[in-house]
């Protein structure tokens, strides 16, 4: 966190990032990007084993021979693991990885399923990308956060998708560490409070349930879980 911090910074101070921040200004940001990746990596949502059907005449796949018509696929969970691509830190949420030469990133992109793989990759991999490229350089350059209980598992359901899931709730306290001059909406010197996971759009819960996502700068707000805030504001642009 402190070193995608850091990268924020310097390209704020030399001028080469908007507020809020541009997609293709994020573009020019490596690290920013190699923490995207790595997120993804470690929790694809996709929780499933992408299915594709063998075509007429069979196919030989890694050494086996799968008859036409038997479906075959790659659980996104279990490549993003594998030490052989990865190494054998595979476990370990390590963004330098994407850096480390341009010919072993092109490498690991080939073993990446965050999005599926060919001509059925997901039709939103394009705009998630932008969304995760301008929202989290603006949470990072505005507030300190941390776990209220960061020895707390984080657990997850799986389906199509793999969702996370604690109980009790897994929180997250944002702190907020400077303001704009043009970010005329937020009034107070402090803010700390307390979200709940996910922090800005509704939330299917364990029951199949949507809770209320409601956010009012003027009025107050109301935080993923629907408890009422004061103190967190969220600027849409």
């Amino acid at each position: 966190m402190q070193a995608l911090g850091n990268e924020i910074d310097t390209m704020e101070t030399a001028g080469k990032i908007s507020n809020p921040v541009t997609f293709a200004e994020t573009q020019q940001m490596p690290y920013l990007q190699a923490v995207i990746k790595e997120a993804l990596r470690m929790h694809p949502a996709t929780g499933l084993p992408l299915g594709r059907v063998v075509p007429p005449g069979g196919k030989l796949i890694a050494g086996y021979a799968f008859p036409e018509g038997t479906i075959v696929g790659i659980n996104s969970w279990v490549a993003h693991a594998n030490p052989k691509v990865f190494g054998e830190d595979a476990t370990v949420f390590r963004p330098e990885r994407w850096l480390e030469s341009k010919e072993k990133s092109v490498m690991l992109d080939k073993y990446f399923f965050s999005f599926g793989m060919g001509s059925r990759t997901c039709i939103g991999k394009n705009i998630s990308l932008l969304e995760m490229s301008k929202l989290v350089p603006q949470l990072i350059r505005n507030f300190d956060n941390s776990l209220e209980e960061p020895d707390q598992a984080w657990k997850t359901t799986n389906g199509c998708n793999t969702h996370p899931f604690s109980s009790p709730q897994l929180n997250l306290r944002l702190t907020h560490c400077h303001i704009k001059s043009d970010r005329t909406a937020y009034s107070g010197d402090v803010l700390g409070v307390e979200v709940c996971t996910p922090l800005l759009a509704p939330y299917p819960d364990w029951n199949g349930k949507h809770e209320k996502s409601n956010f009012d700068a003027s009025n107050g707000v109301e935080d993923a879980c629907g408890t009422p805030s004061s103190d967190l504001v969220v600027y849409a642009n």
